[in-house]
């Protein structure tokens, strides 16, 4: 009797996991692709058919084509603010969402283009969310000279000034 019992609640179990639907994510972004150097962006993934359990949420990034790195393991903290590599790159985004109860795992992707903040040839001065930082993006220098950069704070923005000069060996450093 037992073992009838046993087997009958068996297969009513399995019926009930063939027809429940798999685990799938949708990862998306606050902000639309391409966004220039030193845009923070915010990630999140959108479950279907889910249950009222415990996910968790792994992001990783793959630049130019490489492999995934992991950049944030395992939590419950499901959205996720990236703040991409400073260059210009083409970069893919993957979350791998997981039910603690069952460890059953989806996992998503999202293409993202990262690109310059130059405009006509011309550098560009960025203010962060730090008041004593600010991203300087310029134009490569001709072969053989190089450039130097001033920063002054004018109110809320900033201003740099670049001189370009003939390049110098460098100095031999000396300690005391």
């Amino acid at each position: 009797m037992h073992r009838l019992l046993f087997h009958s609640l068996a297969l009513g179990l399995a019926g009930f996991a063939a027809n429940a639907e798999s685990l799938t994510v949708t990862l998306l972004s606050n902000l639309p692709s391409p966004q220039p150097v030193g845009t923070i962006i915010t990630l999140v993934p959108r479950l279907e058919n889910s249950t009222k359990v415990t996910y968790v949420a792994q992001y990783s990034v793959s630049v130019d084509g490489g492999a995934f790195h992991m950049v944030r393991d395992f939590s419950q903290d499901m959205p996720f603010i990236w703040s991409p590599e400073l260059y210009e790159h083409e970069t893919r985004v993957r979350v791998t969402v997981r039910n603690n109860d069952t460890m059953e795992t989806a996992a998503a992707e999202l293409p993202f283009r990262i690109v310059s903040r130059i405009k006509d040839g011309r550098p560009v001065v960025t203010p962060t969310a730090h008041p004593l930082v600010a991203l300087l993006s310029a134009p490569p220098c001709p072969a053989g000279r190089q450039f130097r950069v001033e920063f002054r704070k004018w109110g809320i923005l900033f201003r740099a000034t670049l001189q370009s000069n003939p390049a110098a060996p460098a100095a031999a450093a000396t300690s005391t």
